[in-house]
């Protein structure tokens, strides 16, 4: 598939407010809509996104259906640490970009670069086996 097929399959995720589409949410919309997986809904309490200890202990207590990669590939979610704690997330879609929201922004591509002294891993879904 075409790094422009593949753009075109998630532009209506580009310019979404964060108030709309959390970090999280923004990643289970990606998998619904382009990739036809649908992420489990773990309890997120909308009132604590603020908490970042309170966020990174739902990335570990959730980890069991993703593994750890060295590098990502089409789809893949990367832990980002915000001021040294792992609790923000974001989609790698390619060429070195990722899809991620903030509060300041909404969703947005970025260079993965630019995030990259703050990546704490790669993952990709555990598939289920035939």
């Amino acid at each position: 598939m075409s790094t422009a097929v593949k753009y075109g399959s998630y532009s209506h995720l580009i310019g979404v407010s964060y108030d709309t589409l959390n970090c999280w949410q923004l990643c289970q919309k990606f998998y619904s809509s382009v990739l036809s997986i649908n992420l489990s809904d773990y309890f997120f309490d909308p009132n604590y996104t603020e908490d970042k200890n309170y966020v990174n202990s739902l990335i570990r207590a959730n980890d069991q259906d993703f593994h750890k990669v060295k590098s990502p590939q089409f789809g893949d979610l990367i832990t980002l640490r915000i001021r040294g704690i792992e609790c923000h997330i974001a989609v790698y879609v390619g060429n070195g970009l990722i899809l991620h929201t903030q509060k300041k922004t909404g969703s947005v591509i970025d260079r993965l670069s630019r995030w990259q002294p703050f990546v704490a891993g790669y993952y990709s879904i555990k598939k289920e086996s035939p």
